[in-house]
């Protein structure tokens, strides 16, 4: 690791233990620790520290101070590197962020839908019925229009490895 990264991991190390200890977070019930933090981490320069320079940051990379080996197809993940990128997990939560909003999804209540599979959870939570299909084998779609999907969605079918938000 270059030595800039060491400079950059010691600080971020000191700032979060002097003002992120466990103890701070758990007494404080209103999250006012959350405030000192960020304004020192902003004042040391480290929310740009890993932002790659094309966006103004100084492209620090933490691969090898991690203590758990990083793929190295993880940065493709990294927020910079998908947003604005249709299909890529960032676009998808924020997609699902905005459904769970229009349709008042965590507003109503959950109930759980009978499924003959047992790889199949169906539940309806207001005008919204969510099937995830996390077998190998496709299920049936519900009727209604798909809002949201976390893959191609056949017409009446949910294939494997899916799920699907339908609004009826």
């Amino acid at each position: 690791m270059a030595e800039s990264e060491n400079i950059v991991v010691e600080t971020a190390e000191k700032i979060f233990a002097d003002l992120a200890d466990a103890q701070t977070i758990n007494r404080d019930t209103k999250g006012a620790w959350k405030a000192p933090l960020w304004q020192a981490l902003s004042e040391a320069g480290l929310p740009l520290a890993w932002v790659d320079e094309e966006f103004g940051g100084s492209g620090a990379s933490l691969a090898d101070a991690s203590w758990l080996p990083q793929p190295a197809t993880w940065p493709s993940y990294a927020r910079d590197a998908q947003l604005g990128i249709p299909g890529s997990t960032l676009e998808f939560y924020r997609e699902a962020l905005a459904a769970r909003r229009t349709h008042h999804l965590a507003s109503n209540e959950l109930v759980w839908l009978p499924s003959s599979d047992p790889a199949v959870l169906v539940f309806r939570s207001g005008s919204v019925t969510v099937i995830a299909n996390t077998g190998a084998t496709p299920a049936a779609l519900p009727d209604g229009r798909v809002v949201l999907a976390s893959g191609p969605v056949g017409t009446d079918r949910v294939p494997g490895d899916t799920t699907a938000w339908i609004v009826t």
